[in-house]
């Protein structure tokens, strides 16, 4: 009985580990930046039913959803890449159906500073330190015209 006992145990142990081995790696929840050390929680699930339709931040190289498709994460497209903000983390894509990996804040295009705050969902609270290298002084987001309504005469 107790040989019965010890085989059906290492078949269990023999099943399990096959079943383990078949699953694949287990990889840091929301990827991992290798570079960057970082770890963070799973991005959000980005799907679109059709093309999305991308908007040119004025002033920028920068792209990003339209109103009417921006989900209540950010979501951004420079070069070749995609780059999505959530809760405090940053994630990269090469495509935006595709898996996105997590990225340390340094590892974020410095085109991204000048975004104006008015153009995210929510605006990285770091940037608002002169001392952050993505500090660009744009967090205000009152809308800045050439023209005041003061008079410059003296």
């Amino acid at each position: 009985m107790r040989v019965r006992s010890t085989i059906q145990f290492l078949l269990m142990v023999l099943v399990l580990g096959a079943a383990g081995l078949a699953a694949g790696p287990v990889l840091p929840v929301g990827g991992h930046d290798s570079q960057a050390g970082t770890r963070a929680p799973a991005p959000p699930l980005i799907t679109f039913s059709s093309n999305p339709h991308w908007v040119t931040i004025p002033g920028t190289r920068v792209v990003r959803l339209s109103d009417s498709e921006r989900p209540d994460y950010d979501v951004f497209r420079y070069g070749s890449r995609y780059y999505l903000y959530n809760d405090g983390n940053w994630y990269r894509s090469r495509q935006p159906n595709q898996r996105f990996v997590v990225i340390s804040e340094r590892n974020v295009p410095l085109a991204f500073s000048a975004v104006p705050s008015d153009h995210w969902r929510s605006y990285p609270p770091g940037w608002r330190n002169p001392k952050n290298p993505h500090y660009s002084g744009r967090h205000d987001n009152r809308k800045h015209s050439a023209h005041s309504g003061k008079s410059k005469r003296r």
